[in-house]
């Protein structure tokens, strides 16, 4: 294709995933007035975002504008123009009156026999498909068929498609930096999970003590995931060796129209100028800015809003909040999504809701073209399931690979391949993004061995279930009366030697509480959302399994009756299993290890009582002895002696008193902790089957 030449290359791209481009160009211009040439359809993004990087002054930038353009000729040669009409279908006319009709194919200079070349071009007959030369100088007249085709000729016909900004520096010969941005194509991304080479490292289960299927059965799947990165150059300029970053994120970014003359209307006085008074220059200027600030409909789009143009409404507007999608955490289980991970060559940033990709190695992509960039391969520890839901309407679950992102890098949403690596495809899907740390199932097949059919019930009366009460003063008990509905799984793997790991998501449908048995054993919830809860069924070879959730929809709640409930009543209602134990007989253990601490801090202050009494008669003793001993010089010495032995017993005896104050505090703050723990206490219980209902009752 034809290429635009630019006396400055591009060196590093930046492109947006809302299809903007930040480029950098780069080199020391031969002189101090540089040209360049840009697509003119793109020329206000320039506009509004050119800034250049130099150690000399900026002396002058021009361009010509828009009225300029419109009063020349679409510029180019005669290939440029046969080019842009490759593949349409066209009417030939010779100088010699004969017509030929057919599609453009190629435009070719050839050398005749005299030494003379003749711009030929290359047609294939629209109906019989026939090939031939046209001269280009015998054509007479020519029209195209392509209505499409048409309308874009004569656009560039009014309007050049290319426009020319010229930058003056002080100094010529000195590097130079230019970075503005522009709307390119949207960058896209393609996934591929390679799985490992051998079925037997692939596939590492680990199987519980006694080979028991109601166990969780690990399904270890070695592979690597690769990311490619689809950048299309559409630009007619060659990316050569460039810095390409790739971003996803919603900046924000506009359309202005600034590369459009503008003029403002002026008012027009009513009267000669000498007799226009003050006043009069105000009323014009009032009603010049009234007028400014109504929409004028003759504007084109693009054109600055009103409220930047001087008026009081910007105040009005009220800022507003930049969306960003909120996804959820992703759901699974810890031991699921264990994954060894290898670093990535691909160095990311994040910045708010925004994270990029810097590609380690320079990339080149023709005009034109388009390419596969690599910009993601980690190897990765993967766990197979069967994902079943309630609400697909196949028998057969999708066999899944429960995904941990636990590299650094952000995955951005795109399809996904997964094949192996001895070249057999397992089958497609689609990667959510994914952020470090967050989890997704990626179901790429069916798995015809594994067949579940479910039936279901409707809500029916329900025991009195989620029984509670909470002491305060006499002891306040609640009821809650609700109506249950019982879903039934009947599963069947048909493989002859493999364990299979089922996951069922239910879907939850006006209920509070659900609750999964398989042969009469509960299995607890693996993890659920809004909508749906999961559990996971290992399955043996050759097994039938029936399984029943039960869904459970709160009727009403009663708080209209109190009992009394102690200790040792409740302690026996656990042990007989008529109420689940919410961890009340802890709170009982604390409360008596409270009891008991404070027993032993009043019996320490009890002990010192006596203690602090002998220190205080030792210290009144020393008192009167040092009242009788002498004045003399021979008795200095034993007064010396009496006062450092008073003095340590000061010490003893404040010592003394400080502990005992501290005991007091210390009772004071378990009395209060433990009132209040008695007060909270909390009951509560669960019934499992009807028969524990009638045993509380």
């Amino acid at each position: 294709p034809h290429t635009m030449h630019q006396p400055l290359p591009i060196t590093s791209i930046t492109l947006f995933s809302t299809s903007i481009a930040y480029l950098t160009r780069a080199g020391t211009p031969s002189s101090p007035t540089t040209s360049f040439l840009f697509p003119t359809p793109k020329i206000n993004h320039i506009l509004k975002s050119l800034s250049i990087s130099s150690k000399v002054a900026i002396r002058n930038i021009t361009y010509e504008s828009k009225e300029q353009n419109r009063v020349k000729l679409r510029s180019g040669d005669d290939t440029s123009f046969w080019t842009a009409l490759k593949g349409v279908l066209v009417h030939i006319t010779h100088d010699n009156g004969k017509g030929v009709q057919g599609f453009v194919m190629n435009q070719v200079r050839m050398r005749q026999d005299n030494g003379t070349d003749v711009n030929k071009v290359q047609l294939m007959g629209h109906e019989n498909g026939m090939i031939q030369w046209v001269d280009v100088s015998k054509i007479e007249s020519m029209k195209i068929m392509d209505e499409r085709m048409e309308s874009e000729l004569r656009d560039s016909l009014k309007e050049r498609k290319v426009s020319r900004i010229v930058v003056t520096m002080a100094e010529g010969r000195t590097p130079m930096r230019m970075y503005y941005s522009m709307p390119l194509t949207v960058w896209k991304i393609s996934y591929r999970i390679i799985l490992g080479d051998e079925e037997d490292d692939m596939q590492q289960k680990e199987t519980p003590q006694g080979g028991s299927s109601n166990q969780y059965v690990k399904d270890r799947v070695y592979g690597k995931l690769m990311g490619f990165a689809i950048v299309d150059n559409n630009l007619e300029e060659d990316w050569d060796n460039i810095a390409l970053t790739l971003v996803s994120g919603s900046p924000v970014s506009f359309d202005h129209d600034l590369f459009t003359p503008q003029t403002r209307h002026l008012p027009h006085l009513p009267h000669a100028i000498q007799s226009v008074t003050a006043d009069d220059i105000r009323n014009i200027m009032e009603r010049q800015n009234q007028e400014g600030s109504d929409s004028n409909p003759s504007e084109p789009p693009g054109v600055m809003p009103k409220f930047a143009r001087g008026t009081n409404e910007f105040k009005k507007r009220k800022p507003q909040r930049a969306h960003s999608i909120a996804y959820s955490e992703s759901e699974g289980s810890e031991d699921l999504f264990a994954a060894p991970i290898q670093k990535s060559s691909t160095k990311q940033e994040s910045s708010a809701d925004m994270f990029q990709y810097k590609v380690p190695t320079k990339v080149t992509i023709r005009a034109m073209e388009s390419a596969l960039v690599p910009i993601i391969e980690e190897n990765v520890t993967f766990t197979r399931v069967a994902l079943y839901k309630s609400t697909q309407e196949s028998v057969h679950p999708l066999t899944s690979l429960s995904f941990h992102n636990q590299t650094p890098l952000t995955f951005e949403a795109g399809p996904l391949t997964v094949s192996t690596a001895r070249g057999m495809l397992l089958g497609e899907s689609v990667l959510q993004m994914r952020k470090p740390q967050e989890k997704q199932f990626i179901p790429y097949s069916q798995d015809s061995s594994l067949i579940v059919s479910h039936t279901s019930s409707t809500f029916v009366d329900d025991y009195t279930r989620n029984w509670s009460m909470k002491i305060q003063n006499n002891g306040i008990a609640s009821t809650d009366v609700s109506q249950v509905r019982t879903v039934k799984y009947t599963i069947l793997n048909r493989s002859q030697d493999q364990q299979k790991n089922l996951l069922i998501q239910h879907e939850i449908t006006h209920s509070h509480d659900t609750e999964c048995y398989v042969n009469e054993t509960r299995v607890p919830c693996m993890f659920s959302t809004k909508n749906f809860a999961t559990y996971q069924i290992p399955v043996a070879a050759k097994e039938t399994l029936n399984v029943n959730i039960m869904e459970v929809k709160l009727v009403h709640r009663d708080f209209n009756f109190r009992l009394h409930l102690p200790e040792d009543h409740y302690k026996q209602w656990v042990q007989n299993k008529l109420i689940a134990d919410t961890g009340v007989i802890r709170q009982f253990d604390v409360i008596r290890q409270t009891a008991k601490e404070i027993d032993t801090l009043q019996s320490q202050n009890a002990q010192l009582i006596p203690k602090e009494s002998h220190l205080l008669s030792q210290i009144q003793t020393y008192r009167q002895n040092l009242q009788a001993i002498p004045g003399s010089s021979d008795a200095k010495e034993t007064r010396r002696r009496y006062l450092e032995e008073m003095a340590s017993l000061e010490t003893e005896w404040r010592a003394v008193l400080q502990q005992k104050q501290n005991n007091v505090e210390r009772i004071d703050e378990l009395k209060k902790l433990k009132a209040k723990m008695a007060e909270d206490i909390v009951y509560s219980n669960s019934y499992s089957r009807p028969s524990l209902q009638r045993g509380a009752q």
